[in-house]
């Protein structure tokens, strides 16, 4: 991986970044061997695909001033009962049905998905977290891929004296919540500030989000913020620092 980014270091820009993808599958499997008794398949070599990808940070940045919405479509995360969601696999069609589904309704928003019981797991291609009485959230990880963003985020908050709670959670209990926010590790910690129309808190990036931010950017030697919003027009970064871009269509 570090020798891909190397060879395409040369392409950034200032202020640019790549996100590293490993594509790795079974290999080349044998036809003779599908209808006999030995379907281990692939002849014992994988195949492995390393790239890279700049961040788009434009397509994201003003989120960290304004914040981001959510919206809980009709398709629900596949259930640990049929798929293990432990699996970081590239066959996530139900988590791109669900994101054209929260784009049908509003073309900047996040897919939050449900379990069969109406309980939030997370998005299309994040973890999401909600801070209800000053204790972040954590959906039940038995329904979700745990993202190594969001456990490192975890981490710096149990440094920081943040507590920290996990079980199944409704909607309503993010409705009635001071703070959300998704994690991955492209944008680290994205403020959502509604979930279907509805304003969570304040409605706008909370405390705890921000400390976490901060801290993650102090981790990284690299503040992740500015990073991406040096990639906006100033213009159009002065209009959101001041407020003048709302955070609602």
């Amino acid at each position: 991986i570090l020798q891909v980014v190397e060879a395409n270091r040369h392409l950034l820009g200032p202020n640019d970044d790549y996100f590293a993808y490993q594509v790795i599958s079974r290999g080349v499997s044998d036809p003779a061997r599908r209808m006999g008794v030995d379907s281990r398949g692939g002849g014992g070599h994988a195949t492995v695909a390393i790239s890279c990808e700049p961040l788009a940070f434009q397509s994201y940045a003003k989120f960290y001033i304004t914040g981001a919405r959510a919206i809980t479509p009709a398709t629900r995360r596949t259930p640990p009962q049929c798929l293990s969601p432990k699996g970081k696999i590239s066959n996530k069609m139900n988590h791109i049905i669900c994101m054209y589904e929260s784009h049908a309704i509003d073309p900047e928003s996040f897919a939050l998905m449900l379990d069969l019981d109406g309980n939030v797991t997370e998005s299309h291609g994040a973890n999401f977290l909600f801070v209800s009485g000053g204790v972040i959230k954590v959906p039940n990880r038995r329904n979700v891929l745990p993202g190594t963003t969001m456990q490192a985020l975890l981490d710096l908050a149990t440094n920081i004296g943040i507590p920290i709670e996990e079980n199944d959670y409704t909607p309503f209990d993010v409705y009635q919540g001071e703070e959300a926010f998704l994690t991955t590790g492209s944008f680290t910690l994205l403020p959502i500030v509604s979930l279907n129309g509805v304003p969570i808190g304040k409605g706008v990036p909370g405390p705890v989000a921000h400390r976490l931010i901060s801290s993650f950017s102090d981790l990284v030697g690299l503040d992740i913020v500015e990073q991406a919003l040096s990639h906006i027009p100033a213009e159009e970064r002065r209009a959101l620092q001041k407020g003048a871009v709302p955070s609602t269509p």
